[in-house]
């Protein structure tokens, strides 16, 4: 990780983060493979989760994908 990281300064992103992010974002996609969910959704769900300082992708992805998966089941059923 990069010597600043989000938690010394939550606002300001370096490039190891949203490399992580983006491995995060891809992983949850790939979890949720099948289910109609809001791509955006996705991404703002690892944004916050990371900025609230959760930062191993892993994680991160199982945590979103948990977070964002009622959404998707609630479009299925309307």
């Amino acid at each position: 990780m990069h010597p600043h990281s989000a938690r010394d300064f939550p606002h300001i992103l370096c490039p190891d983060d949203l490399a992580t992010m983006a491995q995060a974002y891809l992983q949850a996609m790939v979890e949720m493979d099948g289910k109609d969910v809001d791509p955006e959704a996705v991404a703002r769900m690892i944004l916050r989760f990371y900025r609230w300082g959760l930062v191993d992708r892993h994680k991160l992805a199982a945590l979103s994908a948990l977070a964002v998966a009622p959404q998707a089941s609630d479009k299925a059923a309307n």
